[in-house]
């Protein structure tokens, strides 16, 4: 499993850091396709789902049209529907972006903006306008800024499985995914 941010590149803005993000995220998400009956996303792969790749072509997106994507566009799924749409690219601390990022699309990008607009103390209206990017962006302890969205986070999975036990056999590998940020190296944002 990779460590989000390995390099500068990643943590410094930009589309380099961007598509490092992406390519992140498509090694934490694999390249198989799968379909996990407990899995809410269904048939998915590179972590595009059924439902995502449907919303981005604007119609129903068959379950084979899921196992037949290509990178290219698992790539441009994400950086429309993930990070430029939802207003990360806004974002200019790399860890806290690249953190973002990650769940957003492991959550859809709505919670983790609330969530940021919450401990940043602007509206949490779910929308990453230029009021949150500012707050966030000129925080001023930005490793606190990023262990609590962690723990923002955390707690989210932790009501998923509450309000729907099925989801415990994710709790693994959920955990994995937020241990992966924790393990990189600190610094700022």
């Amino acid at each position: 499993m990779p460590k989000p941010c390995q390099s500068s590149a990643a943590c410094s803005g930009g589309k380099v850091d961007e598509q490092k993000i992406i390519g992140e995220i498509i090694e934490r998400e694999g390249s198989e396709y799968t379909y996990h009956p407990s899995d809410r996303g269904g048939p998915t792969k590179y972590g595009i789902t059924q439902r995502t790749l449907s919303a981005h072509l604007g119609y129903a997106a068959s379950p084979s049209m899921v196992r037949e994507l290509s990178l290219a566009l698992a790539r441009e799924i994400y950086a429309q529907r993930y990070i430029q749409a939802p207003g990360f690219a806004r974002l200019t601390k790399g860890r806290v972006r690249g953190f973002l990022i990650d769940s957003g699309v492991n959550h859809g990008p709505g919670d983790p903006i609330a969530w940021l607009q919450e401990i940043v103390d602007v509206e949490a209206d779910g929308i990453l306008g230029p009021a949150t990017a500012r707050a966030a962006n000129s925080y001023l302890l930005q490793d606190r800024l990023f262990e609590r969205l962690v723990a923002k986070r955390i707690v989210h999975y932790g009501r998923l499985i509450s309000d729907d036990p099925t989801q415990a056999e994710f709790a693994h590998g959920w955990m994995n995914r937020v241990a992966g940020f924790l393990e990189e190296s600190g610094g700022e944002g």
